[in-house]
């Protein structure tokens, strides 16, 4: 599966660290850290089958949250977000990234956590990445 390089291409897009830094975390935000950050999870990960049977192609669907304390941060993670990974391929690592393409999204309030009063912003954003083993 492409976390690894997904994370990868996170880290080294300016925009993006740019606002995150280095908080980018697997399904969910470590206890204690500040916002804005980013975390990913794996929706579906699975094969590309024909009639005559399997393929070495995958595709792997990935939802990408952008979490910040406000709304107009939130928003402009989501947009350097979907610039970094809209058409994105990569054939120099394993495994080979074919493309990626934005599925849907959405924008999310979340309430605050007890004893405390600040909202969360979240904009969720579903990606299709598409990849081979090298």
């Amino acid at each position: 599966m492409p976390e690894r390089r997904l994370v990868n291409k996170l880290k080294n897009t300016a925009t993006i660290t740019a606002i995150v830094a280095k908080q980018i975390y697997p399904i969910k935000q470590r206890q204690g850290n500040d916002k804005p950050a980013i975390t990913y999870e794996v929706i579906s990960d699975q094969s590309v089958n024909h009639s005559t049977g399997g393929t070495a192609t995958s595709s792997c669907r990935v939802q990408v949250d952008c979490w910040a304390v406000t709304y107009p941060v939130a928003r402009a993670l989501a947009n350097a977000l979907k610039a970094a990974l809209l058409s994105w391929s990569d054939a120099t690592g394993d495994p080979l990234i074919s493309s990626c393409h934005y599925m849907n999204g959405s924008d999310i309030v979340e309430p605050p956590n007890a004893g405390q009063d600040t909202v969360t912003y979240r904009v969720s954003q579903d990606y299709l990445i598409w990849y081979n083993p090298a």
